[in-house]
């Protein structure tokens, strides 16, 4: 498993900081996988990235297909 899904496993209860995130990390699999702070807010960086770049993509589609207008007009 990759140090992005475990990040994900435990945020899909809720959102955390980054300080809350390492303290869960560390109590839930700290004993079997040491990730420091130097892993864990690049991670996190790129993952609001990656969260950024969908956005915008979606919000590109919504411009170019108002509501109410359907995507193939040969329909």
């Amino acid at each position: 498993m990759s140090l992005r899904y475990a990040i994900l496993a435990i945020l899909r209860v809720g959102a955390l900081s980054g300080y809350d995130l390492q303290k869960q990390f560390s109590q839930s699999v700290g004993h079997v996988w040491h990730a420091p702070d130097s892993q864990i807010y690049p991670e996190l960086a790129q993952d609001g990235a990656r969260r950024a770049h969908r956005r915008r993509g979606a919000d590109a589609r919504r411009a170019r297909h108002p509501a109410g207008v359907p995507r193939d007009p040969g329909r």
